[in-house]
C-alpha cells in the first residue's frame, strides 16, 4: 500500500481516493447520458454509490483517516487506482443492460437496509477512532469497537455487497469478494498485528471479534435481534 517496489514517495493515498470518491457521481450519470440508460436500477444505483463518494468527502474532511494521509510510491499508487478502477466497472456492468433494471420491492428494501447501516457503521466508526486518538493514544475499547474490533470495514463490506446486490451480476460479486479477499482482509490483520502490541490487548481480544459482534450468552435481547435480522433476510430474499 505504501512501499511497493520502493523508490520515493511523493503521491499521498487521499489524493488518489478522494479523486475517484469525488469523481463517482458524475462518472455515472456520464455513462447513463453516454448510453442513454435512466432505468430504475441505474438510478438506484447512481443514488447509493454516488452519495458514498460524497459523504466519504464529507467525511475526509472532518475525520481523515490517518493511513490516507501517508505518502505512497508510484508502483503503488498506480496499484491503488487499479483497485478503484475496478469498483467502476459495477456501474459500466449497470448502465450496459447487464445489471438488473426491474428489482423485485423486496430486493430493494434489502439493499438499501444495507447500505444505510454500512454508512453509519463507516461514518461513526471513523468519526469515535478520529477523536479517540485525537485525545488518548491506546487500543479503543468502547462504544462500536467494544464488541467488533472493525465496525469500519464491516461498514464498507456491506456498502460494496449493496452496489453488487444493485447489478446482480456475477462479476458484479466477484470484483467486490476479491476486494474483500484481498484488500479489507490484509488491512485488518495487519491492525491486528499492530493492535496485539499494545496495552490490553489479550482483553481486548477476548470480548471482540475480528469484523463482526461478540455478545455473550446471557445478553438475550441481542441475540433475539441477531436472529430476527436473520429471519428478515431470508424472508426477503425468498
Amino acid at each position: 500500500m505504501y512501499d511497493f517496489l520502493g523508490g520515493p514517495k511523493p503521491i499521498q493515498i487521499r489524493w488518489i481516493v478522494n479523486t475517484f470518491k469525488a469523481l463517482t457521481l458524475p462518472y455515472i450519470l456520464l455513462l447513463m447520458y453516454y448510453t442513454q440508460n435512466f432505468e430504475f436500477g441505474t438510478y438506484l444505483y447512481l443514488a447509493l454509490h454516488g452519495s458514498y463518494g460524497i459523504l466519504w468527502i464529507i467525511k475526509d474532511m472532518s475525520f481523515p483517516d490517518q493511513n490516507f494521509q501517508k505518502y505512497t510510491t508510484i508502483p503503488s499508487a498506480i496499484g491503488g487506482c487499479l483497485i478503484l478502477i475496478a469498483y467502476w466497472i459495477l456501474p459500466i456492468i449497470q448502465v450496459t443492460g447487464y445489471g438488473q433494471n426491474e428489482i423485485k420491492p423486496s430486493f430493494v428494501s434489502l439493499i438499501i437496509v444495507l447500505y444505510v447501516i454500512g454508512i453509519v457503521l463507516m461514518m461513526s466508526s471513523d468519526c469515535q477512532k478520529y477523536y479517540t486518538l485525537k485525545y488518548r493514544k491506546g487500543l479503543i475499547k468502547d462504544g462500536l469497537f467494544k464488541l467488533n474490533r472493525n465496525p469500519n470495514y464491516t461498514g464498507e463490506i456491506l456498502i460494496y455487497l449493496s452496489f453488487a446486490m444493485v447489478t446482480n451480476n456475477a462479476l458484479s460479486y466477484l470484483i467486490v469478494f476479491m476486494s474483500w479477499v484481498f484488500m479489507f482482509v490484509p488491512f485488518m490483520l495487519r491492525k491486528e498485528i499492530s493492535l496485539s502490541q499494545k496495552e490490553g490487548w489479550t482483553e481486548y481480544y477476548k470480548q471482540s471479534y475480528l469484523a463482526f459482534w461478540k455478545f455473550s450468552k446471557s445478553d438475550i435481547i441481542n441475540i433475539g435481534l441477531y436472529n430476527m435480522m436473520i429471519v428478515f433476510i431470508i424472508v426477503i430474499i425468498l
